[in-house]
This record gives C-alpha cells, sequence and structure tokens, in this order.
C-alpha cells in the first residue's frame, strides 16, 4: 500500500483533550508532550484542540474543573510543546452550542440564562444537539465575544477554528441530494427548526411585516426569514473578525462549514464569509464514506471558494456511515491530489493515531 500522507502540503487534526490525554496531571502531561513529538514527526502544521467548558466559560459557569490538579492546563502545555516544535494551535470551540452531551451538562449557563437559547416553531426550547444560544440576540453575541476575546489575551494561540457556527435546532434525515425547494418544505414542517421566540418573531415582524411562524415553504418572505438568520450568523463573524484581530491581527480564523446550501439547511452562509474576507482559511465537512461522493463534495466546495482563501476539507476517520482504514485514508489524499487541493484536516487526532505509520511511508 503506498503512503500518500506526505503529499499533503498542509496537516491539521481535531483533538479531543480528555480523549486524547486524560484529565490525570501526570500522565497527562507527558501524553501532550509525546502527541506534540509525534506530530511534528508526521510534520503536521497545526492542531485543533476542543475548548472544554472549564477553559471556554469562566469558572462561575463550570460546575467541576475536571482538570483542577493540572499545574499548567492542557492548553497552555499543548502551546508549549507544539510551539518548541513548529506547530501552531488553533483552538477549536464550539460557537452556539456544546460539542458533546458531557460539555452541556458541565455547564451551567442553560440554568443561568435559559431565555439565550433557541425556541422551536412548535414555543418549546430544545434538548441537547439541538438546543443552542441565539445568534439574534445581542446579549449572546456579547457572551461569545467576550470569551474568545478572553482566550486570545491570555494564551499564545496562533489561530481559532470555529464549530457550530450556525442555528441548530434543525433536525432532519432526508436526502443529502434535496433541492432547495425541497428543504425549504421540511423545514416548514419540522417541530424541531428555530428559532421562533417571541425576540425574533417581533424583530422579524418589525422588518417585514409578518410573523414567521405563519410563513409557508413558496412564500416570497420565506426567503427572507433565511436571510435573516443568515444576517445574524454573519454579523457575528464580521465582529468576531474586527475584534479578535484589533487585539492579535495575525490570528488565523476558521471555520468547519456544511455543504453550500448550508444557508438554506442551517442559516451558514459561508460562501459570503469567504466572498468578504472574514475567514483565513476553510474546512468544510468530508464525513462522507462513500470516495465518489467524497470526491464530488470536495470538487464542489472547492469550485464555491474558488481560491479566495485556503480550502483544507476535514476528514472524518469514522463517517457517519462507517469507519476508514489507512487504505481509505490514502484513497482520499490521492483525490485531493487529483483536485489540487493541498491540505486537509483529520477529525480527530486519537482515530487517525493507529494509522500513522501506514500512511507515511
Amino acid at each position: 500500500m503506498r503512503g500518500n500522507f506526505k503529499m499533503l502540503e498542509v496537516k491539521g487534526a481535531y483533538i479531543k483533550p480528555l480523549k486524547l490525554f486524560g484529565a490525570e496531571p501526570i500522565k497527562g502531561a507527558e501524553k501532550i508532550k509525546k502527541v506534540a513529538e509525534e506530530a511534528a514527526r508526521y510534520n503536521f502544521n497545526f492542531l485543533l484542540p476542543l475548548l472544554n467548558i472549564e477553559l471556554k466559560y469562566e469558572p462561575s459557569l463550570v460546575k467541576r474543573n475536571r482538570f483542577s490538579g493540572w499545574r499548567k492546563n492542557p492548553l497552555t502545555l499543548l502551546i508549549e510543546e507544539s510551539h518548541k516544535r513548529d506547530i501552531e494551535v488553533y483552538p477549536w470551540t464550539t460557537v452556539f452550542f456544546e460539542e458533546n452531551k458531557e460539555e452541556e451538562e458541565n455547564s451551567l449557563l442553560p440554568q443561568t440564562h435559559p431565555e439565550w437559547y433557541t425556541v422551536t416553531r412548535a414555543g418549546e426550547s430544545v434538548e441537547f444537539k439541538e438546543r443552542g444560544l441565539d445568534p439574534a440576540k445581542e446579549e449572546v453575541i456579547e457572551f461569545i465575544l467576550g470569551n474568545i476575546k478572553r482566550l486570545i489575551n491570555n494564551y499564545d494561540i496562533d489561530g481559532i477554528s470555529l464549530d457550530y457556527i450556525r442555528y441548530s435546532g434543525y433536525r432532519s434525515k432526508q436526502p443529502l441530494n434535496f433541492t432547495v425547494e425541497e428543504w425549504r418544505e421540511s423545514r416548514v414542517n419540522n417541530p424541531y427548526d428555530v428559532c421562533y421566540c417571541d425576540f425574533c418573531r417581533e424583530d422579524f415582524k418589525k422588518r417585514f411585516g409578518s410573523d414567521p411562524k405563519q410563513l409557508k415553504a413558496n412564500d416570497p418572505l420565506f426567503v427572507e426569514w433565511e436571510r435573516y438568520g443568515c444576517e445574524k450568523v454573519t454579523d457575528f463573524l464580521k465582529r468576531l473578525n474586527q475584534e479578535a484581530k484589533s487585539i492579535k491581527p495575525s490570528l488565523k480564523i476558521s471555520a468547519y462549514v456544511f455543504s453550500k446550501y448550508a444557508a438554506v439547511t442551517n442559516r451558514q452562509d459561508w460562501p459570503t464569509w469567504v466572498k468578504k474576507g472574514y475567514l483565513d482559511y476553510i474546512n468544510p465537512t468530508a464525513y462522507i464514506y462513500e470516495l465518489n461522493k467524497f470526491k464530488e463534495r470536495c470538487k464542489e466546495n472547492k469550485e464555491v471558494i474558488d481560491g479566495r482563501i485556503p480550502y483544507y476539507p476535514t476528514i472524518g476517520v469514522r463517517p457517519l456511515s462507517g469507519k476508514l482504514d489507512a487504505e481509505g485514508i490514502n484513497a482520499r489524499i490521492d483525490v485531493l491530489s487529483q483536485l489540487g487541493i493541498k491540505g486537509a484536516i483529520f477529525f480527530t487526532y486519537s482515530d487517525l493515531q493507529p494509522y500513522l505509520k501506514d500512511l507515511d511511508i
């Protein structure tokens, strides 16, 4: 089997600190050093460690500090060990909701500010993985910006990687080949669609004269309702870009995003972000098990980005419908080479780790 890892000019990997390093201080610190050494040996350019609740929020919003016994927390140690080896660190932060149930359950934010969360068409708050902070509320935006600016001021980070920078609450099992019209119809009929809180409904009604809860998919104003959500997320990113770079101009801002139709499916209008220069690079999802569909998605995204900023697809080593082995990972690197895509980000480092020796031969 031919190893294609060296063909990638740019390599990054997401890290889940508790999974990869554990919570025990001495062993955890040793594992961080070994991972940095290994990442340097395989020529990784950057690492993207998840910001656990302990580092994402102030102590008053954290139920339990799982790193309380550490002399230096895992992020500080990873930055130190990575920088020694010329590897950059871009903390991975989940913007409008949490990465997993354990993180959400360790946060006091839902109890402290329940009014900050999105509301479904049925007028209910939603359960984990659907529950998210509302991008339309100024208090939410100020809170998130404050957390990120505190991170920039307190840590020698090289960038910030944004995840869940979109509306949550939209649960769908519809085919990925749906047309835009079919996606819109599915939203209207989906009780988990958000956000229909009093603030969003009244704000939209002031601007357009209609209650978004009453709109049908074929109503011309439904497109405006989509744009309303997209604008709220885009405005946040614009502000983040301005305020973060006023603190550290060299900071690299990136985002993990869905397909080119994400503006319709999740109010995530990333093609506009690329055109307006709000990101320094972008890493759209490529969690696709079927190789031909993987190639199709990467080609499609490359055409949308059109060379404006660097493009590094995110390869899920454990995509939703299967698990890749070294051969499957090599095949995807081959596809990227064929398409002229020079880098990739892997999710996650711990999933990729068992195959590194087979990839770099």
